[in-house]
């Protein structure tokens, strides 16, 4: 099979828009995925013919997502570096990053797995331009003809006027607009996937079932479709709106990533992200989507009016002076506690502090937004349906980091008893950068009515639900869940891996100042040192 690459599906507008305007030089794509510290992630393209930066990255944000730029230059020689700030790169131990370069539609440089840099250089300055031509151009006919002409001609003479009248007018009246029709809207639902092979690219295949008729809808052989290391295949196709079970398979048994390569893979229905990976052995699944109702095969005469299926709702919560934490009402397709509820912690302007459901209280240092908060605590479902058990959700948590972020870590937890909450642990994020910071974490919709979860964002020390350290805040969001049914959209994947947190780096003991010197001592990673060289250090 050929495979072919699609563009994605879009509603035609009322009238087509007018074609894009042609790069005038060369087109330059910079295809980026993130880690999980987007923030550390910087590039440059500098053209080495003017010597100077022409390009720099539109900044990063949002962890293990797919960022794509396309840039019309002049035709040079260019070098490419991508940095990582922590010196790690942007693959694998902290997710399984990636970027790729295209340079006129091919690849010229790509990787994830480096230290602190990676670097490229490609396209040619070339020769400079020459002065305008001093005589016109040799295409130009010469004076006269080499032979004479003849007394007259041999030939007969034209008629004096064209054997028929013309028209008044053409043909056919040229349409105003392009004839290319517009691209036909998906009647069901898109699914894309996206494939960054490794250095075995034949081993791997995948296939995509629909579970409602137990039918292939889609699959890659690989032997047929991936030929090339190291490349980015996308395919995007349009399907019945059903529920699916997608299989990624390694021949070899070793998955697509990191032992021969830095692969991975990512599956999108109808542009929200369900599954993705690459560390896996022999295969790995996922199934998302939902069969629905089976309608009937002989309708009334008279079709029953049907009630408008509700659109799922964000829900804001509101203070709960019993469980003395934000809570929403009501299911929805979201739960937050919104810009107000959490903001700052308890040591400054946070209101009802310490917003939790059991003992567990805020740090008493700290100054707003100068040192660590959470402001803010969102639950959604990742497809986009309502908070049901049994659907993978994200917890977001929009925190403030304390200098540069590199000694702050979130703690992810969730429970099923808001009466008497066992915090199960999920997963833990560090802040990546400065100031306001959004990180997340992803897990299963246990089967409860009413739940709850913790984000426990601390300075230093270790993984635990309740840390209790002078500047560490924790904050609850309890939420109803809706019970598991077979006829909805929920997700039976398993949550995306959430790598350890990286440690805190030996430099950020010498960023502490004498005005800060309590931080040296608490901080289990520091030690402060009085007489000559006063100052925070490093434990060896």
């Amino acid at each position: 099979y050929q495979r072919a690459l699609l563009a994605s599906v879009t509603c035609p507008s009322t009238a087509p828009t007018p074609n894009p305007t042609p790069c005038a030089g060369v087109s330059l794509n910079v295809d980026v995925l993130t880690d999980n510290y987007p923030g550390e992630t910087s590039w440059t393209l500098t053209n080495n013919c003017a010597t100077s930066p022409v390009v720099n990255d539109p900044g990063y944000s949002l962890t293990g997502t797919s960022y794509s730029n396309t840039y019309c230059l002049p035709p040079a020689e260019y070098t490419f570096i991508i940095t990582d700030s922590y010196g790690d790169g942007i693959c694998c131990s902290y997710g399984s990053g990636s970027y790729s370069v295209k340079y006129e539609g091919g690849i010229v440089a790509s990787g994830g797995a480096f230290g602190d840099s990676d670097s490229t250089t490609f396209g040619s300055c070339g020769l400079a331009p020459t002065s305008p031509p001093t005589s016109p151009p040799t295409i130009f006919p010469t004076k006269s003809p080499t032979d004479a002409p003849s007394s007259s001609p041999t030939t007969k003479s034209p008629t004096k006027s064209p054997s028929s009248a013309p028209s008044s007018s053409p043909t056919e009246t040229p349409t105003p607009n392009p004839t290319t029709p517009p691209p036909t809207p998906c009647p069901g639902v898109e699914i894309t996937v996206d494939i960054l092979t490794d250095s075995y690219p034949l081993e791997t295949s995948w296939n995509l079932t629909n579970t409602c008729t137990d039918q292939t809808q889609e699959f890659v052989n690989a032997d047929i479709q991936y030929k090339a290391t190291g490349t980015q295949y996308s395919s995007t196709y349009c399907v019945p709106s059903a529920e699916y079970r997608f299989e990624i398979s390694d021949s070899y048994g070793d998955g697509i990533c990191c032992s021969y390569g830095i692969g991975n893979y990512s599956l999108f229905l109808d542009g929200f992200l369900v599954a993705s990976g690459g560390v896996f052995g022999s295969s790995e699944s996922a199934t998302f989507g939902s069969c629905g109702p089976v309608p009937t095969k002989n309708p009334t005469s008279q079709p029953t009016t049907l009630l408008p299926t509700p659109t799922p709702t964000q829900v804001v919560a509101t203070f709960d002076s019993s469980l003395r934490v934000p809570k929403c009402s009501v299911v929805g397709s979201s739960c937050t506690s919104g810009p107000l509820l959490l903001d700052g912690s308890a040591s400054n302007i946070e209101p009802n502090p310490s917003n939790t459901l059991d003992s567990c209280t805020d740090g008493p240092n700290g100054a707003y937004h100068d040192d660590e908060s959470i402001d803010e605590i969102t639950v959604y479902t990742v497809e986009g349906g309502l908070l049901q058990a049994g659907a993978m959700a994200e917890i977001e948590a929009k925190v403030w980091a304390w200098q540069d972020g590199s000694a702050d870590t979130a703690d992810f937890y969730y429970a099923v008893d808001t009466n008497d909450p066992n915090w199960q642990y999920i997963g833990s994020v560090g802040a990546g950068g400065l100031n306001l910071r959004t990180l997340r974490a992803n897990y299963t919709l246990p089967d409860s009515a009413l739940q709850a979860v913790r984000v426990n964002y601390r300075y230093g020390g270790g993984t635990n639900a309740c840390t209790g350290g002078s500047w560490d805040d924790v904050d609850d969001l309890v939420f109803p869940v809706a019970a598991r049914s077979a006829a909805a959209a929920a997700f039976s994947q398993k949550p995306l891996p959430i790598p350890p947190a990286k440690s805190m780096p030996s430099s950020h003991c010498a960023t502490i100042d004498r005005m800060h010197k309590d931080r040296c001592v608490e901080n289990s990673g520091c030690k402060w040192k009085n007489g000559r060289g006063k100052g925070c250090y490093p434990k060896k």
